[in-house]
């Protein structure tokens, strides 16, 4: 694994190994106002284990903090951690997530939540985990726990979501919560403890907090005969307007492709695809969530294979919604409405 990174004046630093032999994959990083960086990987170890790996850069330096050694990690030290993932707020507080196994229990959510100033991240104990115990084996009626996705606000309200079995043929959403500081993780008491509502498989959250403190939370639903793009919202004292047993559904139809997110001038911005031939978005408004400002971006009647779109917005209110269409880069970009 390298890491690199381009300088106020355009100039590319040359990449440096961060990684350890023999391998690493799977990496996210996370960047903050305060200048500094945060990147993650699954490190395998020498006997074949893998394990989740830190590496950060400060502003104004240009070496990387590396793990000293191929054993340094912040997960467990058992078996395989999966798809870590990272996020920052502006000062520096840095949230990283995963999930596992520790050998006699299924596949579990881990978090290791670092203060800004702190030196390095906790590597939870196995009683630890964010998620409950569920009934049935491991990949029955073909559910898998996963897609633990982590989110951070400026005022240090820490979160993460996933999906999870729920024992009875079908897949919600979960999530855990705390503070920097605070007394610890608030997490499900056991597997009926969903955020989402019984019925249908949920899939790929994404998750992300404005800079007033709202939270914003949206997933895919696979039903029998269709898929759903559902949002759920909590605004700044803690209450959920929309919680995930009533969300909006944003888009229903037999093909949806999965959310991808960011908060800009305190809307989110969410985007996904239809039946690969449409990309849509939808602006919400924390304070007329109803009121969506809804678009579709591709050309109605391109006729070609559209591609799950990503997004992007920057500090200064500006965003941008990217995607293949007819083999092709295809791009929508919003400057700020002031």
């Amino acid at each position: 694994m390298y890491g690199s990174f381009v300088t106020s004046k355009g100039s590319h630093i040359v990449p440096r190994l961060l990684s350890q032999p023999p391998n690493a994959a799977t990496t996210t990083i996370a960047t903050s106002d305060d200048g500094g960086a945060t990147l993650v990987w699954a490190q395998t170890l020498d006997d074949g284990r893998i394990g989740v790996s830190v590496a950060e850069r400060s502003y104004g330096e240009l070496a990387w903090s590396v793990p000293p050694s191929g054993t340094s990690i912040v997960s467990i030290p058992v078996l395989f951690a999966n798809d870590p993932r990272v996020v920052r707020n502006g000062a520096g507080d840095t949230l990283v997530s995963w999930y596992q196994s520790t050998g006699d229990t299924p596949l579990r959510v881990y978090a290791s939540l670092r203060p800004a100033g702190q030196a390095s991240f906790a590597t939870p104990s196995p009683e630890e985990t964010l998620s409950p115990s569920y009934l049935g084996a491991e990949g029955l009626d073909g559910l898998f726990l996963g897609d633990a996705r982590p989110a951070i606000s400026e005022r240090g309200e820490a979160v993460v979501f996933w999906t999870q079995p729920d024992g009875h043929g079908a897949s919600a959403l979960y999530f855990a919560d705390t503070n920097v500081g605070g007394d610890g993780w608030r997490r499900p008491a056991s597997d009926v403890d969903a955020f989402t509502s019984d019925g249908g498989v949920a899939s790929d959250p994404v998750v992300a907090f404005g800079q007033e403190g709202h939270l914003f939370v949206a997933w895919r639903r696979t039903l029998p005969a269709s898929q759903r793009i559902e949002l759920a919202a909590r605004n700044p004292n803690g209450v959920w307007v929309l919680d995930g047993r009533s969300p909006h559904v944003l888009a229903e139809a037999p093909t949806l492709g999965p959310p991808a997110m960011v908060v800009v001038d305190g809307r989110a911005l969410l985007t996904w695809q239809v039946a690969h031939k449409v990309v849509r978005t939808a602006f919400i408004d924390p304070s007329a969530i109803s009121q969506l400002d809804v678009q579709d971006l591709s050309r109605p009647s391109g006729g070609g294979i559209v591609g799950d779109p990503v997004v992007a917005a920057n500090l200064s209110g500006h965003a941008l919604v990217a995607w293949v269409e007819d083999g092709h880069v295809e791009a929508k970009r919003w400057s700020p409405a002031r």
